[in-house]
């Protein structure tokens, strides 16, 4: 049986991840810039209040979109730290 409260494939449903500060503003970008390109590539949206204490990203999507938005997230923050990427496809 499936649980009531877990969405099915293909629905739209909602996830935050907490970050540091510094790496929201990051993924922010000049004008909103990398944000919407994170947007634009996974398909989900992400809700970024900037004002918001903890630093906290909103990801609104599907199962798919919302995986692929945390793993741009990720390869984002990585760049930004050392410039070399690791993706683990296994996740």
């Amino acid at each position: 049986s499936r649980s009531r409260d877990r969405p099915r494939r293909g629905e739209v449903s909602s996830e935050v991840m907490s970050l540091e500060t510094s790496e929201i503003a990051y993924l922010l970008g000049r004008n909103g810039s990398t944000k919407q390109r994170l947007a634009n590539f996974s398909g989900a949206r992400l809700e970024i209040d900037p004002r918001e204490e903890g630093g906290r990203i909103e990801v609104i999507g599907t199962q798919e979109e919302r995986e692929l938005a945390r793993l741009c997230v990720d390869i984002t923050l990585q760049q930004r730290n050392n410039g070399r990427v690791q993706v683990d496809i296994e996740k």
